[in-house]
């Protein structure tokens, strides 16, 4: 189940890369080719708006460029893609589901527009503090 489930992620990330390739119309050694998964972070906020953020290597004409990238997933095997953009060394983009999952380096676009998710400061909406309705017993 975990290899399916780590299959699914590079699938996704993948696709991002594609998508990317297609969307600035790279052909031949200037396309780039999938290298490794760094890190990634699974957010649900709002009413249940679902998100995974990527971070991962390319490489391109014998470089490796570290990616970002934002899909939501489908029950498929295919994304739909948000975002998919290389990353500039000061890309360090602000995200609050990333950063409420625990995962600090997993890095953003400085353009936080770029993005849809980890824009709401809210946590993992299943687990609700258990306060009591009434504490005056």
């Amino acid at each position: 189940m975990l290899k399916r489930d780590a299959d699914r992620k590079k699938q996704y990330m993948e696709y991002a890369l594609q998508k990317y390739n297609n969307d600035e119309d790279l052909a031949g050694e200037m396309r780039f080719v999938f290298d490794e998964s760094k890190d990634e972070v699974f957010i649900i906020e709002g009413n249940m708006n679902f998100y995974e953020h990527f971070n991962f290597t390319a490489k391109q004409a014998g470089s490796t460029v570290l990616f970002f990238a934002e899909v939501i997933p489908d029950e498929g095997e295919l994304c739909d893609v948000l975002c998919c953009k290389p990353l500039d060394s000061d890309d360090n983009g602000h995200c609050f589901g990333c950063k409420n999952q625990g995962s600090v380096d997993l890095r953003h676009p400085a353009g936080g527009s770029l993005y849809v998710g980890g824009h709401v400061d809210c946590e993992f909406p299943f687990m609700w503090d258990s306060i009591s309705e009434d504490d005056s017993d």
